[in-house]
């Protein structure tokens, strides 16, 4: 992942040889969608010429940064606003708040709860293959320095 400027993306899109079959030269338009920025070459004709996002694309037209960055706020043990903050500073696209729910509804609490899950099956698997011993004392516990006593 990179974070990049939006002076040097412009010095990027400047580089991309684009020419459409009417002659004309399309001009670059830029679209954010959270942390990731879609680029579309339009010519005058209305033709798409080219197209090309910063993440890859997921379905229903998310970007995998985006989802990346909202299960990382989860994960991390952090909150939507604490980031929303975080990138209002530094002028960093984000997607929504109701974006993040879902992705933390459908996705990333799901997944955990089955991690969570799976470490609580396999530790009751080991303990069940392990003798206990439960020792009780008669009241109370022993003092420092003295030892308790077996009583029959």
């Amino acid at each position: 992942m990179y974070l990049l400027t939006d002076s040097c993306l412009v010095s990027l899109l400047a580089d991309i040889p684009v020419s459409c079959r009417c002659g004309e030269k399309p001009k670059p338009t830029k679209k954010r969608v959270g942390s990731a920025v879609t680029v579309n070459w339009i010519c005058d004709c209305g033709k798409t010429v080219k197209s090309l996002a910063s993440q890859l694309a997921l379905r229903y037209g998310s970007f995998l940064g985006n989802f990346m960055l909202m299960a990382s706020t989860i994960l991390s043990g952090n909150n939507y606003q604490k980031v929303a903050l975080l990138a209002k500073f530094i002028n960093l696209g984000l997607p929504h708040r109701t974006t993040f729910q879902k992705i933390q509804g459908y996705f990333v609490a799901p997944t955990v709860e089955q991690y969570w899950s799976n470490i609580q099956a396999s530790a009751i698997e080991e303990t069940r293959a392990t003798n206990v011993v439960i020792s009780a004392t008669k009241g109370s516990f022993p003092r420092e320095g003295t030892s308790g006593q077996c009583t029959q």
